[in-house]
């Protein structure tokens, strides 16, 4: 029985794996400050929708790359949960200076087009 257990708890552990998924990546930007922020969806990451301004984390708007997913403690948190809760991460990365990545979103916010924008 204590083996069953053990068993149980890696199974847990190993359930609240690591992933990321890049949308934008600009490998000629030179990347800058990376900041990070967790997002909040439901039932397993199917119930919820993010809207994010990347001039919160990017104050000029421009990007090198920007990856969503999650990681260890997000992982866990849905565990726990049950997956009621199962938030993700973002991860944006700044342009520091060179080419960087602009972004053109519609009036709800979704992407619609990016461009390369000398510095």
């Amino acid at each position: 029985m204590k083996r069953l257990g053990r068993a149980a708890l890696l199974a847990t552990l190993l359930a609240a794996g690591c992933y990321k998924a890049t949308f934008i990546r600009d490998p000629s930007a030179v990347k800058g400050v990376e900041q990070d922020q967790w997002l909040d969806f439901f039932v397993f990451g199917i119930v919820g929708e993010q809207n994010l301004d990347v001039r919160q984390f990017c104050p000029d708007g421009k990007a090198a790359q920007i990856q969503t997913g999650a990681n260890f403690g997000t992982g866990i948190v849905s565990v726990l949960t049950l997956g009621i809760y199962a938030p993700r991460k973002v991860w944006v990365t700044c342009a520091a200076n060179g080419r960087a990545m602009q972004l053109e979103l519609d009036e709800h916010g979704k992407l619609v087009a990016f461009a390369e924008v000398p510095r």
